[in-house]
């Protein structure tokens, strides 16, 4: 559970927290040729699920050179995930056990340091990639060497046991919005971290995802990240979002996204310097609306408001506040545009958290046992492993 007092700008080392813990590698990919893209697909105990994902990203066209990996959650041998990952046959994809159970954030932080591509396109088991994703994305990326992360719109998929939706291919909506920080105070732009398309060597320099703010860590991540790098949403649909009950519908976990994103939002109308008076009828309305949206979606939501120190305004304040707040936001908005330039160039982050990252991938690498490979694999690999270790050395 979030305190009211931890600080959801504060750069921390999380991938630390699995260093003790290992990985095995089932199944290695065979590309001979360093991937410019990894897609990572964290998962545990959804195999029929699973293999639609990795077909999907395994048909991807016209795209540059990628890997698939998937990293498994749970570390029981011969299941049915390990099964359906070795029945598929492509030179593209590799398969991970972790040897405990690390917990949803912290797989997503494993996936990003087994990933070798520049770039880390993050998958839900269960959620798809349309064939045109990898292609459309880089020719938005491939036009700015600046943009740390990039997320097409996708499709809002209500999971009812039919087949998934067909999308067609709209070349012509390509064009991309720049996110800011402050614009999650009003909506999140950005949403799940599925289909989400993230520079690697950026994700290190502010630590990964932070189980502690969970349910909302990809919320918090992605607020952190637009503080310090350039953030684009592209408008045009290149994945499938599925939508179906599950854990994510629970009372305690709706009532987390409700916490941490109050909180969230008061943090921000902190350094925005948004006067308190103004802030509190603003985020009061904001629980109104957030609480309606829950109950509609389960009757049973109910949320204790003096917990977090807010109540409702009256309906007239609190619409005046927000349209108050929003004005703030869109001029925040235009000062970024204008100066933005000079304003990121001074938000510096310690590089350290960067480089313990990647020296701890470089140990693993060569062989001191966090993420381990079997003994066969080992040998089989020698070399390879050893002059991969060494370059990662020298580039840091």
């Amino acid at each position: 559970m979030t305190d009211s007092w931890q600080n959801f700008f504060k750069v921390t080392d999380n991938l630390a927290r699995i260093a003790d813990v290992g990985s095995t590698l089932i199944t290695k990919s065979k590309l001979i040729a360093h991937p410019l893209v990894s897609i990572v697909i964290p998962t545990y105990n959804r195999a029929v699920l699973l293999n639609l994902a990795i077909e999907s990203c395994l048909n991807q066209k016209n795209a540059p050179r990628f890997e698939v990996i998937v990293v498994d959650d749970n570390p029981e041998r011969d299941c049915n995930t390990e099964e359906l990952m070795k029945s598929i046959a492509d030179d593209r994809l590799s398969y991970y056990k972790n040897n405990q159970n690390l917990g949803q954030v912290n797989n997503w932080n494993r996936c990003f340091e087994l990933a070798r591509g520049r770039w880390v396109v993050m998958l839900h088991d269960d959620d798809l990639l349309l064939e045109f994703f990898l292609s459309d994305c880089f020719a938005i990326i491939n036009n700015d060497a600046e943009i740390g992360l990039l997320k097409p719109h996708w499709h809002h998929w209500i999971d009812n046991g039919c087949q998934p939706p067909y999308i067609a291919d709209d070349t012509n909506t390509c064009q991309i919005q720049r996110v800011y920080e402050i614009d999650q105070l009003m909506n999140d732009r950005i949403g799940a971290p599925t289909g989400i398309v993230i520079n690697r060597d950026k994700f290190f320099r502010i630590g990964g995802f932070n189980p502690d703010f969970f349910p909302t860590a990809d919320k918090c991540f992605v607020t952190l990240f637009a503080y310090y790098f350039k953030v684009y949403k592209l408008n045009k649909t290149a994945s499938i979002y599925r939508f179906f009950n599950n854990d994510s519908l629970k009372v305690e976990v709706l009532q987390g996204f409700l916490r941490n994103d109050v909180l969230l939002f008061k943090q921000l109308c902190r350094r925005c310097a948004i006067p308190g008076v103004l802030a509190n009828n603003f985020l009061g309305h904001k629980l109104r609306n957030i609480t309606g949206y829950y109950q509609h979606i389960n009757p049973a939501f109910s949320f204790d408001k003096s917990s977090i120190g807010l109540t409702e305004p009256n309906k007239i304040v609190g619409k005046i506040a927000y349209k108050l707040t929003d004005k703030i936001v869109l001029i925040y908005q235009k000062y970024y545009q204008l100066f933005g330039w000079l304003i990121f160039r001074y938000r510096q982050l310690d590089p350290s958290i960067q480089h313990a990252a990647k020296r701890r991938i470089a140990q693993r690498a060569a062989g001191i046992p966090a993420i381990a490979l079997t003994l066969s694999q080992f040998f089989e690999e020698g070399c390879v492993v050893f002059l991969e270790s060494g370059q990662t050395l020298l580039s840091l």
